[in-house]
């Protein structure tokens, strides 16, 4: 009897993504193992995805997108009724093992209660297989010859997507594997213009059925220093950031440093304030986006002006 009861708390746990999350683990930035406690940025995440609609997300670096992304789709691989497939895509292999490594730690660090019903039917350095429902999680990457072709999925996660080569046929065969399942991509900006701007305008101008999320960098709560009783003198560039974007002292204090370590081009594109800052024009112009920021557009017919385009 105590073993039925038990098993039906197993089951409930399992049962519920919310419960279900709150048992895994991770590593911290430290190399530390720590509980999993979804951050707001994540809950918005699996928010989106509990839809089990498409999902993109655009986003400032290390908010811990990949991360829960893999934590929803560890619990839908566990929840599976059948031996269905979940991919995890990227241009390399080695970053796809990387974020398989996230599955595995998920598993091997599950409560011992739950891990012991539920083991494992065969595990490699690309893929693993549970017993009780013959799901499996495997680590693909556009550098195989034909392999891309050679499965079919039910989930299937692309990662940085926006620094992928042949981004435009890696998302075809993603689509092509997954038939109608559910596609996850996320990925900070690379440059105007890249698959992940494209994406995103898509979605902007009606054409496609994205659960699209955008994450500015203020949105991450650890991105944020302690100001104490240090005084603090702000340009006149950074009073205005404050003000367009309602920052404290401690998160201006933070963008500072970030602006002088990496430069105010390259902190926005890997740490945007809005869409436009992540792909805003860089290189050898004569003029930044920021110039643009001021300008008025007028529409010149109302005043009479004829414009020839030829």
């Amino acid at each position: 009897k105590f073993e039925e009861t038990r098993n039906q708390q197993v089951l409930k746990v399992i049962a519920n993504l919310a419960k279900f999350i709150s048992r895994l683990k991770i590593k911290s930035k430290q190399g530390k193992l720590i509980k999993l406690v979804p951050n707001e940025e994540q809950v918005q995440i699996l928010k989106a995805l509990e839809t089990d609609e498409d999902v993109l997300v655009l986003k400032a670096r290390q908010i811990g997108s990949s991360t829960i992304m893999c934590a929803y789709l560890f619990w839908r691989w566990f929840v599976a009724e059948g031996p269905e497939v979940t991919a995890i895509l990227s241009h390399k292999l080695a970053s796809s093992k990387h974020l398989l490594a996230i599955f595995k730690t998920f598993y091997h660090n599950l409560p011992n209660y739950i891990k012991e019903q539920f083991p494992l039917s065969a595990e490699n350095a690309t893929s693993m297989t549970l017993a009780h429902n013959g799901a499996e999680v495997i680590a693909v990457s556009a550098e195989g010859h034909g392999g891309l072709r050679s499965f079919t999925c039910r989930r299937l996660i692309i990662s940085e997507f926006a620094f992928a080569p042949n981004a435009d046929e890696l998302k075809a065969t993603a689509l092509s594997a997954l038939n109608d399942g559910q596609l996850l991509m996320e990925s900070t900006a690379n440059f105007f213009g890249d698959a992940l701007h494209d994406e995103v305008m898509r979605y902007h101008r009606g054409e496609s059925d994205w659960q699209y999320l955008f994450f500015p960098w203020f949105d991450h709560s650890e991105y944020c220093e302690d100001v104490g009783k240090t005084q603090l003198t702000w340009t006149l560039e950074e009073r205005d950031a404050q003000e367009k974007y309602n920052l404290s002292d401690g998160q201006l204090l933070w963008r500072r440093k970030k602006i002088n370590s990496l430069g105010i081009e390259k902190f926005r594109r890997e740490y945007p304030a809005s869409e436009e800052e992540a792909y805003s024009v860089t290189g050898s112009t004569f003029l930044l986006a920021s110039d643009f920021e001021d300008i008025e557009i007028i529409n010149a017919a109302e005043y009479g002006v004829n414009v020839f385009v030829e």
